[in-house]
């Protein structure tokens, strides 16, 4: 199944859900990897505001999705050479990395 496929069913069955916004955060990220660029961008900004906004519904063990999220919008500006976007989302991204709790080690 393509992620186009995946995000359409998403849509159609998970209208409030984190999951339909990773799923658009994914597809624009692969979408932003083929160079499109305008198709991709408002996946991901829809994707990363959508997970944002339903922060608190995310287990702890996904929010690592958020800052995933981030990253993707970091990448696609500076691949478009848009730097003060990247910028913008860089600064957002390391608040984000700021604020996390320090991660446990594997043992």
């Amino acid at each position: 199944m393509t992620f186009h496929k995946c995000l359409t069913i998403r849509e159609k069955k998970l209208t409030d859900d984190r999951v339909l916004f990773h799923t658009q955060s994914l597809l624009g990220g692969a979408l932003a990897g083929q160079k499109k660029f305008a198709e991709a961008e408002p996946l991901l900004v829809e994707g990363y505001s959508g997970m944002q906004e339903r922060e608190a519904q995310i287990p702890a063990n996904a929010k690592v999705r958020l800052t995933e999220a981030l990253q993707r919008l970091v990448d696609l500006y500076t691949a478009w050479d848009k730097p003060d976007e990247a910028g913008k989302w860089q600064k957002k991204l390391d608040e984000s990395k700021a604020a996390a709790p320090p991660s446990k080690p594997n043992r």
